[in-house]
């Protein structure tokens, strides 16, 4: 049995960065590849609702969303991941499933996330959430989850 702690909104930009920096070679391609960590991790804390998990004071998993386009009532799925250590666990499954029940909280009326074509184990994660292949653009795979 773990005593992981689940929280939305806790981490700071430092967290966030540092974290980012842990995980950045678990990303199909590096994470560090396609942004600047610093700004990103910015970015993820100022404008995204990030539901966490922690192990004792270590964040160990994280899913970042976009929940701001009120108009169309659409969120964004950013970032997904939990350090190597922890795969196999459910985190990030939990995480996904507590950032659905938040945007479906919140009325909106999908969840869009882009997920590179070689992750398979992120992309059968998110099939198994009920989120659909809605086109593929070069590597990546565009994926929806509809309300």
């Amino acid at each position: 049995m773990n005593n992981f702690l689940y929280t939305i909104q806790k981490s700071t930009d430092i967290e966030i960065n540092n974290y980012l920096n842990l995980c950045k070679d678990d990303f199909i391609p590096s994470l560090d590849l396609i942004v600047d960590i610093n700004n990103y991790a910015h970015k993820i804390h100022e404008k995204s609702i990030t539901f966490e998990t922690w192990d004792k004071n270590n964040l160990i998993g994280l899913v970042a969303c976009y929940v701001n386009d009120i108009n169309k009532k659409e969120a964004y799925i950013t970032n997904v991941n939990v350090l190597k250590y922890y795969h196999g666990m459910g985190i990030a499954k939990t995480l996904l499933q507590k950032c659905i029940n938040y945007v479906k909280d919140k009325e909106y009326q999908k969840i869009t996330l882009e997920v590179n074509i070689q992750n398979h184990i992120a992309k059968n994660l998110y099939l198994k959430l009920k989120f659909s292949e809605i086109k593929t653009e070069q590597d990546s795979i565009i994926m929806e989850l509809r309300f």
